[in-house]
């Protein structure tokens, strides 16, 4: 069952009345993941070192095991082995991320990141199972599991100029050849950002030269659209990107 699913005969049994007190978490609840017993497990950024998990019909909290009590739970997502990563805040500028199979922390790995946004954070897993955090800052990491390596990248030397130092949200993509991307959604204009993606190879950042059709228009989106091909979504029309020759030609 998705997790859309999921939270919609929750809903569905509130609305009719059919379910039970123990059904509702006692915390608002900003995100939730399924892990790989079909259960929910759900966070509150007023939490401290706990999280809820709803299983077999009721809400139960469980504390984890964290180097201190007053670290409060930020993104959490479903892993493809059926575990569940979170990110943790600690104070400015610390964090940690853990790895839950159930209601056990498999790993914890604490790292430095400059990211204070509490409302844009993303949080996505690669097709080797490394972890990566994006925010509105031009400081990407990645988690490699399970050495717990972090790799920073700094998109700085790629911004658009005459920007303020307020960067625009970042993305992350792979590609259906396994390529990874980082990009900016560029919806303020007076944000810093960058205008076209650049490509991921290794440890290191490799913009993309003139695509000729996406000069002087705001990116706002990248998406896979197959094995040869991106979706590039401007404020001014749709364009599919090339990964042979590397041009944008845009949709009618």
């Amino acid at each position: 069952m998705t997790l859309r699913a999921f939270l919609g005969v929750l809903l569905l049994a509130g609305i009719c009345g059919a379910a039970e007190p123990e059904t509702q978490p006692d915390f608002w609840v900003d995100g939730a993941a399924v892990n790989g017993d079909g259960n929910l497990v759900a966070f509150g950024r007023n939490l401290q070192a706990q999280l809820g998990i709803f299983a077999d019909g009721k809400w139960r909290m469980f504390p984890v095991p964290l180097p201190k009590s007053s670290v409060s739970p930020r993104k959490i997502i479903s892993l493809k082995d059926g575990r569940v990563a979170v990110v943790w805040s600690v104070s400015d500028g610390k964090w940690i991320l853990t790895v839950l199979k159930g209601a056990k922390a498999e790993q914890s790995i604490p790292f430095d990141w400059e990211n204070k946004s509490w409302d844009h954070l993303g949080m996505t897993e690669d097709s080797d199972g490394g972890i990566w955090l994006t925010g509105e800052i031009p400081k990407v990491l990645r988690v490699s599991m399970p050495d717990s390596r972090v790799v920073s990248y700094d998109l700085t030397p790629f911004r658009r100029a005459n920007r303020g130092s307020n960067w625009n949200d970042v993305g992350f993509l792979e590609d259906g050849r396994g390529t990874r991307w980082l990009w900016t959604r560029n919806t303020a204009d007076n944000y810093a950002g960058i205008d076209l993606p650049v490509r991921v190879e290794g440890e290191t950042l490799s913009p993309l030269s003139d695509v000729e059709a996406m000069k002087g228009l705001a990116l706002m989106d990248v998406q896979a659209r197959d094995r040869d091909s991106l979706w590039f979504v401007a404020r001014k029309g749709v364009f599919v990107f090339s990964l042979d020759t590397l041009q944008a030609e845009k949709v009618p």
